[in-house]
């Protein structure tokens, strides 16, 4: 019994054996399949491939040297291809705006005249407060401090520049000091004529407060086209005008064929259909401690959707002189194929993309004017006279003028200074060029030849000055510039199809046939594989 129990135990053993051996073989042969499977399909398609190169390693009787070779060749190539279509996605990516001139000729009457500021020198007018003598007196009244005080609000002489003695936080009574002091409109212009056709200066101009003080502005938008609700310079009283604005920065004017618009606008180039004025200013008016000693006004040609910023950039007219400004406008627009595009990568934003806190509208200038007020209120604690605010937000006064000059100076130095406003151009830019000539305007001798002739006797304040200035464009046409597509994305593709047939022989065929061979031709031989493999 015992033997026979060893010889079944025996048997039993060679029989699990000889199932363990067959399971083996069929895996060993399944693997074998599939690899054998994956090596002809791969095979194959060298041999029928499109590709450059391949077809040599997929033939039978080539040696493993020539196989190696072309496969190096292959792989070198698809580098050499890869590194090419990574540089012009880079390109791409980075910057895909073509910046172009049009070709057609833009006539001037199909944009605004520019905005013209005008800013005095004086700034406290001597006839009113004699800054000069409240500063030098010894025992001075509480309202001579007072006044000395607002007044070196607005004063900009390097004698009172660096004096910061003072209240730190000004009020609604100190600005109207400053309107109080200031040269009036009729004051300074004695007459002025747009368009052929004369007028009284407060017809055209109104009263701005600016970084240079009260200024005078011809076509600037109205505080409320300009400001936003909340903003403390909406109601006012400067900025204030009745144009109704009838034209948009992108667009264009609602009515091209309009006889009167706001902006006003040019109807062709010449002084006639310009801008003329004459500017008169008394000597006894400058106060030589209050501001430089310099005769005439500043003069500054922006946008009218733009608040100005005279001090940084502005040009002299100078007093007994005929001026004249010639004209060159400079237009960027933006392809609406590129509204697609991040702000970032096209470099510019469309109106609708960039809501300003103060502004309506969005212009680079604008938006560094908003910038450099939040940066001067974050380390001052207040806000310039001339800076848009809310409600709550107070006005610096003469003892914050050191801090204020310190924000202003290091505001586009610091990291948190302009680098961070993000303040990109507008994708409608309109600006100005300008090319000045002047000469001696002998206005006095020309009166006392006329009175002489008409038998009076012509006296005349030797303090006063007299100045002609006219602007116009110099041109009817100017040709505008345009940001439009560098790389779309067809021509991008088209970039990286010609790279990948130069180097590769490849085809958007070829793309179907990698897919068909490792997919559904693969698929195919595994399942057909299977039916015809015998049974163990």
């Amino acid at each position: 019994m015992l033997s026979r129990k060893i010889k079944m135990d025996a048997s039993i053993t060679k029989k699990d054996d000889f199932v363990m051996d067959i399971e083996d073989d069929k895996k060993i042969l399944k693997t074998n399949g599939f690899l054998h499977i994956i090596k002809t399909n791969s095979m194959e398609f060298c041999r029928s491939t499109s590709l450059h190169g391949l077809q040599y390693v997929g033939e039978e009787h080539r040696t493993i040297t020539e196989r190696l070779f072309w496969l190096l060749s292959f792989f070198i190539s698809l580098i050499a291809v890869t590194y090419f279509i990574v540089q012009v996605w880079i390109k791409w990516n980075t910057n895909p705006v073509l910046v172009t001139f049009s070709e057609v000729a833009t006539p001037v009457w199909e944009i605004p005249f520019p905005a013209i500021t005008i800013c005095p020198e004086v700034k406290v007018k001597s006839t009113v407060f004699s800054f000069s003598d409240a500063y030098y007196k010894e025992n001075k009244t509480d309202e001579e401090k007072k006044k000395l005080e607002q007044s070196k609000i607005v004063c900009n002489n390097v004698y009172t520049i660096f004096d910061f003695e003072g209240r730190d936080v000004a009020t609604d009574e100190d600005l109207d000091f400053i309107d109080e002091v200031a040269l009036k409109l009729d004051e300074m212009c004695s007459r002025s004529t747009w368009g052929g056709i004369e007028s009284d200066c407060d017809e055209l101009f109104t009263t701005v407060l600016t970084d240079d003080g009260l200024c005078f502005s011809f076509n600037i938008l109205a505080s409320e086209e300009l400001f936003r609700n909340g903003t403390v310079q909406r109601n006012q009283k400067h900025l204030n005008h009745n144009e109704t604005l009838d034209w948009d920065l992108e667009t264009g004017y609602r009515d091209i064929n309009a006889k009167t618009t706001f902006p006003r606008r040019a109807l062709t180039s010449g002084a006639r259909s310009g801008l003329s004025m004459f500017l008169l200013i008394m000597d006894i008016e400058q106060d030589p401690i209050c501001s430089f000693p310099i005769d005439g006004v500043k003069v500054l040609l922006h946008n009218p959707t733009d608040y100005p910023i005279v001090v940084e950039q502005h040009f002299r007219v100078p007093l007994d002189r005929d001026v004249v400004v010639g004209i060159k406008p400079r237009v960027m627009t933006t392809s609406e194929s590129l509204r697609s595009y991040e702000p970032e990568r096209r470099r510019c934003y469309f109106s609708s993309e960039r809501q300003l806190r103060h502004f309506s509208i969005y212009t680079q200038q604008n938006c560094e004017m908003e910038c450099l007020t939040n940066y001067t209120v974050s380390e001052c604690g207040c806000a310039a006279y001339y800076m848009p605010r809310g409600q709550g937000t107070s006005i610096c006064g003469a003892g914050k003028r050191e801090c204020i000059q310190f924000a202003a100076d290091s505001f586009t130095t610091d990291d948190d200074g302009l680098d961070t406003c993000n303040c990109i151009p507008a994708c409608t830019e309109i600006t100005y060029d300008v090319e000045t000539s002047q000469a001696t305007f002998k206005w006095e001798e020309s009166m006392k030849a006329s009175m002489k002739g008409e038998g009076l006797n012509f006296t005349m304040s030797e303090s006063l000055k007299l100045s002609k200035v006219a602007f116009y464009y110099k041109d009817s046409q100017f040709v505008s510039s345009r940001r439009g597509e560098l790389f779309g994305p067809l021509e991008f593709l088209a970039s990286c199809g010609g790279l990948m047939g130069l180097y590769l022989g490849f085809s958007f065929l070829s793309l179907v046939e990698i897919i068909y061979f490792f997919t559904v031709r693969l698929c195919c031989n595994l399942r057909t594989n299977k039916k015809t493999r015998p049974t163990p």
